[in-house]
């Protein structure tokens, strides 16, 4: 089951890779931060880890 959870995140860097985009931002969705983007429409962790921290815990967990 591992394998599959990390085959599917390695299918979805390749998608990334096909944009159009620079060379250096090809780089960046391998290299970079989790959750990278070359236009900002998604969050890396370490901005949902600031997000979560903000907001406070969430209801149901302790």
């Amino acid at each position: 089951m591992r394998f599959a959870s990390y085959s599917g995140e390695w299918l979805n860097i390749l998608r990334d890779l096909r944009k159009p985009v620079r060379w250096r931002e090809k780089l960046l969705y391998v290299f970079g931060p989790p959750g990278w983007s070359h236009d900002g429409s998604t969050l890396t962790s370490d901005q949902l880890r600031a997000a979560e921290r903000q907001s406070g815990p969430a209801k149901g967990k302790m």
